[in-house]
């Protein structure tokens, strides 16, 4: 049976019908006689209303340009490095402080997902914006409420939409083509400046391995967090000789995952699909960097999520031939993304 729509009017007294989408909190919404090209969120939706658009406005969140002096960011900052996922901006008046900067998403993922395989390393891809929002989130609480000292110290924090004399800016350290390619007036980004830590190229895994189980268990017990790119030398620097994970790819699970023991994969994957199901936008933020496509992200994270509870619960010796009798031929790599082996309790904080 159809859903009928809810009827209402903006604050200039334009007509607008609203259809509720089964099965995820969106709304389909005909304005006048004509159909919205997009699906809204709650949010939108409440905007459209109070001030007859969905977008914000553009003095809403706006990075302003002070953010940057707040920064000590010059036109004669020098770009260090960049990636998939963004910048790092070196400043010579702070010579032990660097500046990261990434672009977020302007709209919901599902909207940005634009097909099944998104391109792992694409800036279009909606992986690469997820990445970013959640890192970001995570160093946005560290600029209020230090880590452990095996993640690194935030020193400061900015987040908003981009101006033109923000953009200006970074078109002058980064290039024209470059700055225009990854960052948009009035798009979405955040920016934190973080202290600067000294690379080892040859950076052994037994240098990093206390530091690196301190940081696990603080993600997961603090912010529910899981994480990724924790065995790569780049991600790791030192700081009077022990090791920092300075860029780590982290995602929140708790939200899906709940208080409850999680008993088998089938009861992961049940849990899933209700998180899919209500909130389809932060679920694809959570398990499209798991996988090469959804589908794999999605039993990439049941499978995390049945080891976290086997690695904090019930260890389990046989993990792996567990995996292998229940899995049902889903490849799984044999090396985990939790940091830690299956059969023992992860480190916990001294």
């Amino acid at each position: 049976m159809a859903i009928g729509p809810t009827v209402m009017r903006t604050i200039n007294g334009t007509l607008v019908r609203v259809y509720p989408v089964p099965g995820i909190d969106l709304f389909r919404v005909v304005i006048e006689d004509r159909l919205f090209p997009d699906l809204l969120s709650e949010e939108e939706l409440q905007r459209l209303v109070a001030t007859g658009s969905p977008q914000p406005t553009s003095d809403e969140n706006t990075m302003a340009s002070e953010w940057y002096l707040d920064m000590d960011l010059t036109p004669s900052s020098k770009l260090e490095n960049w990636g998939s996922c963004g910048f790092i901006i070196h400043m010579d008046n702070k010579p032990d402080s660097l500046i990261k900067i990434v672009p977020l998403a302007n709209k919901p993922l599902h909207k940005i997902r634009k097909k099944e395989g998104d391109p792992w390393k694409s800036f279009a891809g909606s992986n690469i914006l997820a990445i970013n929002y959640h890192q970001a989130k995570l160093f946005e609480a560290l600029s209020k409420e230090p880590g452990p000292a095996s993640l690194p110290v935030i020193l400061n924090y900015r987040e908003g939409l981009l101006d033109q004399e923000s953009l200006d800016l970074l078109i002058q350290i980064l290039g024209q083509r470059m700055a225009t390619r990854y960052f948009k007036l009035g798009h979405p980004v955040a920016a934190w400046e973080m202290e600067k830590l000294t690379n080892d190229p040859n950076l052994s895994r037994a240098m990093v391995e206390k530091a690196r189980r301190q940081a696990l268990d603080y993600l997961f017990r603090e912010h529910g967090m899981i994480a990724r790119d924790v065995s790569a030398a780049s991600n790791w620097g030192l700081r009077d000789g022990a090791a920092v994970l300075f860029d780590p790819v982290v995602l929140p699970i708790s939200w899906i995952r709940g208080d409850q023991e999680i008993r088998s994969l089938a009861d992961a994957r049940t849990r899933i699909r209700v998180a899919k199901r209500k909130q389809l936008s932060k679920f694809i933020s959570v398990a499209g960097p798991l996988g090469q496509n959804l589908m794999d992200g999605e039993e990439s994270l049941a499978i995390v999520m049945l080891a976290l509870d086997r690695a904090y619960r019930i260890p389990d010796a046989g993990f792996y031939e567990l995996l292998d009798t229940l899995r049902v031929g889903v490849p799984y790599s044999r090396s985990t993304y939790l940091g830690w082996p299956h059969n023992s309790r992860p480190f916990e904080s001294e």
